[in-house]
């Protein structure tokens, strides 16, 4: 119901003169007789307005992981090499552990990367 309502509300703003179950109707496909054409076109626009939000939102909310250089170098290095411990990564692209770390820790919360056995002889692998 709420989902009707708000179509019949926002477009009762506008002066549209369609009642609550005139709009329903309209969202169910069902004939409406004596209603303006413009009126009743408002509503089905309005409603193909909220699924294309409903289905556009969930990709837009989703924050994009923009690759640096160095995280692009890695993960070249990880399709080359299949596995690297700690010490491999950041003697490869020539940084310090904390600056593998920082390179990391993006690529691990995005999915892109994980992390294999305990803390001291761990390896990363592509995910």
């Amino acid at each position: 119901m709420c989902v009707v309502l708000t179509p019949c509300s926002s477009t009762a703003i506008e002066g549209n003169p369609l009642t609550l179950e005139q709009v329903r109707a309209v969202e169910e496909g069902r004939e409406i007789p004596a209603v303006a054409a413009r009126a009743k076109k408002e509503v089905v626009n309005y409603f193909a307005g909220l699924r294309f939000v409903e289905k556009n939102a969930a990709d837009s909310t989703r924050a994009k992981l923009v690759l640096r250089p160095r995280q692009e170098q890695l993960l070249q290095l990880l399709r080359d090499h299949k596995s690297m411990k700690p010490r491999e990564i950041w003697e490869a692209l020539g940084v310090t552990k904390q600056g593998a770390i920082k390179l990391i820790r993006p690529l691990l919360e995005a999915a892109l990367v994980r992390r294999l056995g305990t803390r001291k002889p761990g390896r990363y692998i592509l995910a």
